[in-house]
């Protein structure tokens, strides 16, 4: 019984110790970003040019559009392998649709150079980034 337990706890010592915690920098790599915003509804959507900057967990950006997307700074951390939550530091107006502030949990794909950052909504609307690294 002593050697049944001991084992399982030195299992579970060795699975932690194994275990890496996600950072947002594993998911998104620093630097400067450029490409293209869309809101998808019914399969299309009004596509903008836009530019964000990651370091450290911080993040910046601009949109060639008003308010779509609605960026401005702030943070993001990592919530999971392939998931990050930003944090929008701006304080907004209300006239417009909040839904388009960078803010809350994404789902990223990452591959070499490219980024792409989406959200999809209960009603099946997604918001899609696609983004390319500045070399």
């Amino acid at each position: 019984m002593y050697k049944l337990l001991a084992a399982i706890v030195l299992t579970s010592l060795v699975y932690s110790s194994c275990s890496k915690k996600i950072e947002a920098a594993d998911t998104i790599a620093n630097g400067v970003y450029y490409g293209t915003y869309q809101r998808i509804k019914s399969g299309t959507g009004k596509e903008v040019k836009v530019s964000v900057s990651f370091n450290e967990g911080a993040w910046s950006g601009l949109s060639d559009s008003t308010k779509y997307p609605a960026l401005c700074r702030g943070v993001f951390s990592s919530v999971g392998i392939d998931s990050v939550r930003f944090t929008n530091d701006c304080i907004w107006t209300s006239d417009f649709d909040h839904t388009y502030i960078l803010s809350g949990n994404y789902s990223v794909y990452s591959r070499a150079n490219h980024i792409t950052i989406t959200r999809t909504y209960a009603n099946n609307e997604q918001d899609v980034y696609e983004l390319y690294k500045k070399m």
